[in-house]
């Protein structure tokens, strides 16, 4: 049997910033954020009623300012109104995480990486883009068009 020897850790690490687990409710809201420079969602098991997937805004922008795509197979598809974490349309639980990078830098636009699995069918997709913004992240929802039957969130960040 192989044992190892964990040392402590130092440098940029995520630390748990809030957690919400939900039962029922459309969307996830992550309010007053500050000193990070680095942000990340985890999701665990997400259930959704059928609908249309999971979604990121920040700051309350519902405007025209994202450039996402997600690539999920083969399949690629491009959204310019929200992140998008899953764009599956049926009932199922998700599970996955998305990193947005330079939360605090107020002279570039923002990145947002994302991986998502669904528990039903095993599927996987992948997600990137961009909220064509140069403000600061203070707030971040997670939302659904349907409504969730039950899940957890939790945002980690790596302070500035």
């Amino acid at each position: 049997m192989a044992t190892g020897t964990v040392s402590s850790v130092t440098g940029d690490v995520f630390q748990q910033i809030a957690t919400t687990t939900v039962t029922s409710g459309s969307e996830v809201n992550f309010t007053s954020i500050s000193g990070y420079k680095t942000l990340m969602v985890v999701f665990n098991r997400a259930t959704l009623a059928a609908g249309n997937g999971l979604w990121l805004e920040f700051n309350g922008d519902t405007a025209n300012n994202y450039g996402y795509t997600t690539f999920n197979g083969t399949a690629t598809n491009s959204y310019f109104y929200a992140c998008v974490l899953t764009a599956a349309s049926g009932a199922d639980i998700y599970s996955g995480n998305a990193v947005i990078k330079d939360v605090n830098n107020t002279s570039i636009v923002k990145t947002v990486e994302s991986t998502t699995n669904a528990n039903s069918n095993g599927s996987a997709g992948r997600g990137s883009g961009t909220w064509n913004s140069t403000a600061a992240i203070t707030s971040v929802k997670i939302y659904t068009f349907s409504t969730f039957t039950a899940g957890a969130f939790t945002l980690y960040g790596i302070a500035a």
